[in-house]
C-alpha cells in the first residue's frame, strides 16, 4: 500500500507543476504590450511553460494509468473485500499453494467451466487480464 501511497503523492505532485507552468504562462502574456524584445522573451518563456506544463499532465496521466494498473494487478485479501457476484476472478489457495479461475457465488468459490467448488480456503484474488486483441481487431482501426 505505501507503494500506491507514494505513487498517489508524485501524481498530485505533476499536477500541481503543470498547474503551475499554466500560470507561469499566463504571467508571461502580460509582456506583449512591452518592446519587440519583451514580446520575444515572452514568446521563449510560455513556449516552455506551456511545453512543461503539457510534459507535467502527461507524466501525471501515465503515472495515473500505472497507478490503475498496479491495482488491477494486485491480490487483494478476502478478509479486505469479495469480488461481485459472479464475476470470473483468479483465486489462490494458501494450503494448497494452487490458484484457480473461479467465481464468488452462493457462499462459495465455483471453479470456471465446471460445477466443482475450489478445493481448499480461498486467501486472496485477483481480476483477470484483459483478452489479447486480435489481428484482425488491430487491422480495423
Amino acid at each position: 500500500m505505501r507503494v500506491i501511497t507514494d505513487l498517489q503523492k508524485t501524481i498530485d505532485h505533476y499536477k500541481i507543476k503543470a498547474k503551475e507552468a499554466r500560470r507561469r504562462a499566463e504571467k508571461f502574456k502580460k509582456l506583449e504590450n512591452e518592446p519587440i524584445q519583451g514580446y520575444a522573451k515572452f514568446l521563449e518563456r510560455e513556449r516552455i511553460s506551456n511545453t512543461e506544463a503539457r510534459n507535467h499532465e502527461q507524466l501525471a496521466d501515465w503515472l495515473t494509468e500505472l497507478q490503475e494498473r498496479r491495482e488491477a494487478d494486485r491480490w487483494i485479501s478476502v478478509k479486505e473485500r469479495m469480488p461481485e457476484p459472479r464475476v470470473e476472478v483468479m483465486v489462490y489457495c494458501l494450503e494448497r499453494k494452487t490458484q484457480y479461475c473461479a467465481f464468488y457465488a452462493d457462499k462459495h468459490w465455483q471453479i470456471f467451466g465446471s460445477y466443482d467448488t475450489v478445493w481448499g480456503e480461498v486467501t486472496h484474488w485477483k481480476t483477470l487480464p484483459k483478452a489479447p486483441e486480435s489481428e484482425a481487431e488491430n487491422e480495423q482501426d
